[in-house]
């Protein structure tokens, strides 16, 4: 670590003793590191420190390598610059918020508890006709809490998501190798081969949240 590659420095020590008939003074020297962990840790901002090399020529040496310094930041004129930043466009989105919006509508959260319930009573080993299972599903979701559906919705919006990521990326990846042809006008390798531009078109008209969506419905 920086504290290490800093080093140690010898350091002397005193302490004194004295009492009615004497007094005494012992000096020692022991080692300690020349910045140590917790120093560096509470060191304010701007504040920088290390340590330069030299080159061979004996004009140019330097003696003292180590160094420390503080910038100053003339708050009042950074403010103002940040004022003036632009907001980074928007490249892709992946509309988490639209996915966790969907898992608290009546239909896709009453799919999501009926799954659960029927995961519980699978592994609890209890099969019995539609009727019946439907009632035992029923009583079992009317059992939990607020805070447990809102988990247990939660979770299925995460799943949702990366899955809703992979198909973003996979559709964004496969434009950005279908620009590059375009641009380069060059095929590419057999086993790099893309979608036409048919699929492409058709891809791309696909929202990947509704198909998400969709395949849970089912």
């Amino acid at each position: 670590d920086l504290s290490h590659s800093l080093g140690k420095e010898y350091r002397m020590t005193q302490s004194q003793t004295q009492n009615v008939d004497s007094e005494s003074l012992q000096i020692s020297f022991h080692q300690e590191d020349i910045m140590p962990v917790s120093k560096i840790e509470t060191l304010s901002q701007g504040i920088f420190f290390g340590k330069v090399a030299d080159n061979n020529n004996k004009k140019e040496r330097i003696k003292r390598k180590f160094f420390c310094g503080e910038v100053d930041i003339n708050v009042k004129e950074w403010i103002a610059k940040e004022k003036k930043f632009k907001k980074l466009p928007l490249i892709t989105s992946f509309d988490d918020d639209a996915i966790i919006e969907s898992v608290h509508e009546d239909q896709l959260r009453n799919q999501i508890l009926d799954d659960w319930a029927t995961g519980q009573l699978l592994e609890q080993g209890i099969i019995s006709d539609t009727e019946e299972m439907e009632l035992r599903k029923q009583a079992l979701i009317k059992t939990l809490s607020k805070g447990k559906i809102e988990e247990l919705l939660m979770a299925e919006a995460e799943k949702m998501i990366e899955e809703n990521v992979a198909i973003v990326v996979d559709k964004n990846y496969k434009q950005i190798k279908q620009d590059i042809r375009d641009l380069i006008h060059e095929e590419l390798p057999e086993d790099e081969e893309i979608t036409d531009e048919t699929e492409i078109e058709e891809e791309e008209s696909e929202d990947p949240i509704k198909k998400i969506l969709e395949g849970k419905q089912e």
